[in-house]
């Protein structure tokens, strides 16, 4: 019965306050009471806050489809569970009153995280329309007579798991375990499993081989291992046996890591995180006479080198040594680059600017001069990816050697410069589009032909090095280390951010929208293009020698910082992208992260807990590819002769 102060309430035709509103509406829900749900509804007041309010309209509402909308359909799902309660009858009705196909998506989606709505869906045999979401709600609820009549091959199923979440992952699992008919090991992974596996967490992995174990499936198991990060390969070892693969360098790899330690493995990826060098000290050429500057290769892991004896020469850096030397100069080299091919040209340089000097190319032993200039040549580069190459001369002229080595011959005026009293002391190319930076007392960007200036500025400095970093954005660095982003606005340089520092040095990483500085003295800062902010900086330089020149190899691999003492160091930057290969599926792995690699392991101050590591990981990529790829010949994949190695030219 009720309270005699709520019946004589309960009489009143005005609703109550809306706190003892409230209070009866929460009282109804707690017990149903038939004089007080008669009351509630005369009143036509439903409680101003939630919980209640929902419930109560759910109660009040007369037009069903008003109250399936998505702004109380929730509330309406709510009430549809309470199954000895009438609020559950009047909901349960209210929603098939109101049925219609987006009803039906949300209550069946509803009834995926509410059990308790399953009775209605079962009952009325409601699903979801499309067929993929389809199975996985029969299976997910329990329906295994409607998912076997619709899936009987399991194909759909198929299709559910690659596409859901981890968390409806794990619920399918748990379901296909409960069912036992299903092939759980092709619903894993798929008629695709180079797709599949990149995609699976830990737990799906460990699942997934130990079926394959319990399936007695070992040559699966093994391909799946190789598949897989080695930090989750090496905790399944265990699932072998007695069984070891039949070729003799899988049985080797397969030994490797069943030796291994699972858990030194994980500590290993978490010291090798930590350790990330980012920029890896890999060896030190010591010449003998001082080296003005040096070029990678395009094609393989080799060296140009300009020296100041009137010679140059090519250094093999796999094998730390000289394969070529060129002594067919009359001055001192002071430029090179080389072209690919086995190709390279060098430009001759004097400290009398009337001396002439020449453009030789050198290939195979053999050379041939492709320019006669009445004075020295001021700066060389390359400035297409097909071989050609531009040069500055301090008679000023600009001088555009084809691939074929033709020359042909630009005077500065045409730019707009004026060569009478000036000359270029720098240019740069991008290769992409073949446009070029001449670099005189003032900045001229032209196009391939340097028939056009397309932009000019200073920056509000005398320029002496630029790189592009798009074909309409450059980076520039004063004499006195004040270093710029310049993006043409027009036929205008217009200055960007502002970093300091003595820049001996300027690249741009390619792909990476960064820029790689070397000041005087050998430290490596690694700059966003863009705004200028540091990303890395290596220790501080702990040598007296001044910095010459330094170079990028044409993908970014290596760096090659040249030094006054006849010395050159070498870094690799691979390294780069350690952090992100050592945890990822060997699956998702291609050739030249073999490179990476190799090159992290000739690191000077590698952790002693990540060696076993990275050799694992190093004989496991080494064993993947060994028929696409031969091993440690191609730029990509050379590991650099570590050390220090002397170098006679």
């Amino acid at each position: 019965d009720l309270p005699p102060l709520t019946s004589v309430l309960l009489r009143s035709p005005a609703p109550p306050p809306a706190g003892v509103l409230t209070a009866l509406w929460a009282s109804w829900l707690r017990s149903p009471d038939e004089r007080l749900l008669t009351a509630l509804s005369a009143w036509q007041a439903p409680a101003p806050r939630e919980p209640e309010r929902g419930a109560s309209l759910v109660v009040l509402e007369p037009d069903a489809s008003r109250l399936a909308g998505a702004a109380t359909r929730d509330a309406l799902f709510r009430a549809a569970t309470r199954t000895r309660h009438p609020l559950g009858d009047m909901a349960r009705r209210k929603i098939l009153a109101a049925l219609s196909p987006e009803l039906v998506e949300a209550l069946c989606d509803a009834a995926l995280s509410d059990l308790a709505l399953v009775p209605l869906c079962v009952e009325k045999r409601l699903a979801p329309k499309d067929p993929v979401r389809r199975v996985v709600f029969f299976l997910l609820t329990g329906q295994l007579d409607q998912y076997r009549g619709m899936d009987p091959d399991g194909r759909l199923l198929e299709l559910a798991y690659a596409s859901a979440d981890r968390e409806t992952r794990t619920l399918l699992q748990r379901a296909m375990r409960a069912t036992g008919g299903l092939d759980l090991v092709r619903v894993l992974v798929g008629r695709d499993r180079r797709t599949r596996i990149p995609e699976m967490d830990e737990a799906e992995l460990t699942y997934l081989a130990r079926q394959l174990a319990a399936r007695g499936e070992w040559p699966q198991l093994w391909s799946t291992v190789q598949d897989v990060a080695p930090s989750i390969g090496l905790g399944l070892m265990g699932l072998f046996g007695d069984w070891v693969p039949r070729d003799e360098d899988g049985r080797r790899v397969f030994e490797m890591m069943r030796r291994a330690d699972p858990e030194s493995g994980r500590r290993s990826v978490r010291g090798l995180t930590d350790w990330w060098p980012a920029i890896s000290h890999s060896s030190r050429i010591q010449f003998h006479g001082r080296v003005n500057d040096v070029s990678f290769a395009p094609d393989a892991p080799l060296l140009a080198i300009a020296g100041t004896h009137q010679v140059a020469g090519v250094v093999d850096l796999t094998q730390g040594r000289l394969i070529e030397r060129y002594d067919c100069f009359n001055s001192s080299v002071g430029y090179v680059v080389h072209t690919g091919g086995g190709s390279f040209v060098a430009g001759e340089r004097t400290n009398n600017g009337q001396a002439p000097c020449r453009l030789v190319r050198c290939a195979g032993g053999g050379n041939k001069v492709l320019h006669r200039e009445p004075g020295p040549l001021t700066a060389l580069t390359l400035r297409t990816t097909d071989g050609a190459f531009a040069a500055g001369t301090r008679k000023g002229r600009i001088l555009l050697g084809a691939p074929d080595g033709t020359v042909e011959v630009v005077p500065l005026q045409k730019l707009g410069l004026h060569p009478w009293r000036d000359w270029p002391r720098a240019v740069t190319a991008h290769l992409e589009s073949g446009r070029l930076a001449v670099l005189a007392r003032e900045l001229a960007v032209t196009d391939g032909t340097a028939g056009e200036v397309l932009a000019r500025g200073d920056g509000g400095m005398i320029i002496g090095r630029a790189v592009f970093t798009g074909p309409d954005s450059l980076v520039v660095a004063s004499k006195r280390g004040t270093v710029q982003q310049l993006g043409r606005d027009g036929r205008r340089l217009v200055p960007g951010a502002v970093n300091a520092g003595m820049v001996r040095g300027l690249e741009a990483l390619p792909g990476r929208d960064e820029v790689v500085l070397v000041d005087e003295r050998g430290q490596i800062l690694v700059l966003d293009a863009r705004s200028l902010e540091q990303q890395w900086t290596s220790e501080p330089g702990k040598t007296w020698a001044s910095v010459t020149s330094a170079h990028l190899s044409p993908k970014g691999e290596f760096l090659a910082i040249g030094y006054d003492e006849g010395y050159t160091d070498l870094y690799d930057l691979r390294t780069w992208t350690l952090p992100s290969l050592i945890s990822r599926p060997l699956v998702a792995c291609v050739p030249a992260d073999l490179g990476v690699v190799a090159g992290a392991r000739t690191a000077r101050d590698l952790p002693a807990q990540a060696r076993e590591y990275l050799g694992i990981l190093h004989d496991l990529l080494e064993y993947r590819f060994r028929f696409d790829i031969e091993i440690g010949r191609t730029g990509d994949l050379a590991a650099l002769s570590a050390g220090e190695y002397d170098i006679s030219l």
